[in-house]
């Protein structure tokens, strides 16, 4: 009998796994209909295809919102800022989708972020930032510390040196322990000081995240809220008006030029 009972959960178990897994499965099904649909309104120059890719891919309180000639000037506007698009994947990171593709017309990666619905059937919300990436990977499913895994990353960073002459330090570690470390390219347009473990070199836009983490450990610490105009902190800023609209959780978030797009 109470072999009996264990099979039965086992199996019960087990359905349960694969239901999760075939709903996780249609969900990635979904978001990929999205992004496709997406870069089809892009490279479709046609106004009929368009307008049925902002009927499929948006929710209809944002065509209602910004109308039909909006979302398709979006669609306007990066085909002339990229170009013909190439699909790579899409991916949700809470109430946000990325959409992964390459522009044909200079071979540079983007990531097209929108605001997502919820629900079974999502729908796509006002495009919220545009970021240029490396090209999508998918990575092994192994621990950081695996050979194989170390073997992958050292031949993907070969990769990147060939195509792309990359210039990076290239550290991973777990806690004192050093997993990965390596140097390649050059630090300077000459290319006369080669890059190792004592060169400075610019974060980019890596700086935004410690930026966030030291505004949270401030908020946390009662010295600021994110409520906050900047006018507390800029007080003589020359333009008033926005130092007085815009809170500390403003510049939290970049919009960057996907805002343009909807101007």
């Amino acid at each position: 009998m109470k072999a009996l009972l264990t099979i039965c959960a086992l199996l019960a178990t087990l359905t349960v796994s694969t239901k999760a897994m075939v709903a996780a499965q249609r969900a990635d099904s979904v978001l990929n209909i999205l992004g496709a649909d997406f870069v089809r309104g892009v490279n479709d120059t046609t106004r009929v295809e368009r307008l049925a890719a902002v009927n499929n891919i948006y929710d209809a309180s944002l065509i209602e919102e910004l109308g039909n000639e909006r979302l398709l000037g979006l669609f306007e506007r990066i085909h002339s800022d990229f170009g013909e698009l190439t699909y790579h994947h899409s991916e949700s990171t809470g109430n946000h989708l990325h959409i992964f593709a390459q522009s044909l017309k200079d071979k540079q990666w983007h990531d097209f972020q929108f605001g997502l619905t919820s629900g079974a059937e999502p729908k796509l919300l006002k495009i919220v930032f545009i970021a240029d990436v490396t090209e999508p990977i998918y990575l092994p499913n192994g621990r950081i510390e695996d050979p194989f895994t170390l073997r992958w990353l050292d031949s993907y960073v070969d990769k990147l040196v060939k195509e792309n002459d990359l210039a990076s330090a290239i550290l991973i570690a777990r806690g004192d322990s050093v997993v990965y470390e390596r140097y390649t390219g050059f630090a300077d347009v000459a290319r006369t000081r080669r890059i190792g473990p004592s060169t400075r070199l610019n974060l980019g836009s890596g700086n935004k995240m410690f930026t966030a983490l030291a505004i949270m450990q401030l908020r946390d610490a009662g010295k600021l809220k994110l409520t906050d105009t900047l006018s507390r902190y800029f007080p003589d800023y020359p333009h008033q008006q926005f130092v007085r609209s815009a809170t500390v959780h403003h510049l939290l978030f970049s919009y960057g030029r996907a805002r343009r797009l909807l101007d």
